[in-house]
């Protein structure tokens, strides 16, 4: 009978450790302020082109399905209540822009971009036929094509965009005036009315995301997120995780939404362990 309640009470010992360990609190400090992590999802396949509606609490993403067929499944999280749900009726869905008046999400697919509002059915409106490889959405939507990677504008109709009319463009991001692009190349910036600027190279870690967010440029660069210094025209590494960093989102409240391999996290802002 002693030895059974030695086992038992060994079982509970064994059990409330690995509970400790599976709550375990994991803080960032970023700049001086704490963060701390909270899990939101897990088991996803590369989440990917991370872009959020500050508005509804809801991010957007695409993850891999089979990433040996180039196959994506476009997805979204409710940031209030964690919900997951995939998004139906997209054919390989990509790549995610929202509109932040309507609140609709247009999503690029291996044949054309479709429009989307959550409880509501995917729609396929443009460019039927064409992989889109990048979407942005600001007053009108921009996007690129694959294998091309020419930037356009769909606002109605469909034109080449003037400003990067011969240049390839992997990602994307608009900055009032200026406009920050990433290419095999680097980082470039291309102000109004003035020639494209190289502010990085990337000889190896290439980027795998490119984010504005109230005035400031971010980047996914292998496992660490890195901040425009927009007067330097340099990098600033702000933090980096132990695997590689697939994307990143800021919400209303200035909490940080990044993913990795396999999950999705949120780091909540001036909270402590």
């Amino acid at each position: 009978m002693k030895t059974l309640k030695k086992i038992v009470l060994l079982l509970l010992a064994t059990t409330n450790f690995a509970l400790q360990e599976e709550t375990k609190c994991v803080q960032i400090t970023i700049d001086g302020v704490n963060y701390v992590q909270e899990l939101l999802k897990d088991n996803v396949d590369k989440p990917y082109n991370l872009v959020i509606d500050k508005e509804k609490d809801i991010v957007y993403f695409s993850y891999g399905v089979d990433i040996e067929k180039d196959e994506f499944n476009a997805a979204y999280i409710n940031l209030v209540t964690k919900d997951f749900a995939t998004i139906a009726g997209v054919n390989n869905g990509f790549t995610q822009a929202v509109n932040k008046k309507t609140h609709e999400v247009y999503i690029g697919g291996r044949d054309g971009i479709y429009k989307y509002k959550v409880g509501g059915k995917a729609e396929l409106i443009a460019e039927k036929g064409t992989n889109i490889w990048y979407v942005y959405f600001d007053d009108i939507l921009y996007f690129s094509t694959f294998p091309s990677q020419f930037l356009y504008t769909y606002d109605g109709e469909v034109k080449r965009f003037s400003e990067l009319e011969n240049t390839n463009v992997d990602l994307f991001v608009l900055d009032g005036e200026d406009i920050y692009f990433v290419n095999r190349e680097g980082l470039k910036k291309k102000a109004k009315d003035d020639d494209i600027e190289l502010i990085e190279e990337f000889a190896e870690n290439y980027p795998r995301c490119l984010i504005e967010n109230d005035g400031e440029i971010y980047l996914c660069i292998k496992d660490s997120v890195y901040k425009l210094k927009k007067q330097e025209q340099t990098l600033e590494k702000l933090f980096n995780i132990t695997d590689n960093m697939y994307g990143l989102a800021i919400d209303d409240d200035d909490n940080i939404i990044y993913s990795d391999s396999s999950n999705v996290y949120r780091l909540n802002k001036d909270k402590a362990c």
